[in-house]
């Protein structure tokens, strides 16, 4: 009868402190959520266009110039003919741009 009384008060204990980590959770998952609406709220109010992309986000790629591919050759010495074959751009993954690092890709910036 002792253990049976033991093992209902572990399992209630358990459900509790279950319940009070839920609770918790939820209660601060909300507030977070609340308080990241107000400051992007607050900084949109702030924002100003990027100089760099000009708002696009965008920027030309650097190593391709927007033509999404490279000349590519892992043994230019061993090449047997001329071509030299091509190959999608790594640096824009063959989409022809970069996302802006001045303003992560948002086309705005927030003076400090």
């Amino acid at each position: 009868m002792a253990r049976a009384a033991l093992g209902r008060a572990l399992v209630a204990s358990g459900g509790t402190v279950l319940a009070i980590g839920g609770a918790t959770m939820l209660v601060s998952t909300v507030s977070m959520g609340v308080a990241r609406a107000v400051v992007m709220e607050k900084k949109k109010k702030l924002a100003v266009s990027c100089e760099v992309c000009k708002g696009r986000a965008k920027l030309l790629c650097d190593v391709c110039a927007g033509e999404c591919a490279v000349k590519y050759h892992p043994f230019q010495t061993l090449a047997l003919n001329a071509r030299t074959p091509y190959c999608v751009c790594a640096m824009c993954g063959g989409t022809g741009d970069q996302t802006c690092l001045n303003c992560l890709g948002e086309g705005v910036t927030y003076p400090s």
